[in-house]
């Protein structure tokens, strides 16, 4: 369970990452990526690309 400190640094996280409104409608699939990331390494990339790179060698590592 997140308690109210941490939802609410994540949320504050994501809005800083979420830069195109468009963005917002990949919503639920972009929070579970940063609060999994944020979970493992406790910070973000400081761009969306690595971010989604992290995200894609974590990804990895775990399947194979």
């Amino acid at each position: 369970m997140i308690d109210n400190g941490s939802r609410d640094y994540l949320i504050a996280e994501f809005k800083a990452a979420v830069v195109l409104p468009e963005l917002l409608d990949l919503a639920p699939l972009i929070m579970t990526v940063i609060a999994m990331l944020h979970s493992s390494d406790g910070r973000l990339p400081d761009d969306r690309v690595d971010l989604y790179e992290l995200n894609a060698k974590k990804a990895f590592k775990e399947k194979f």
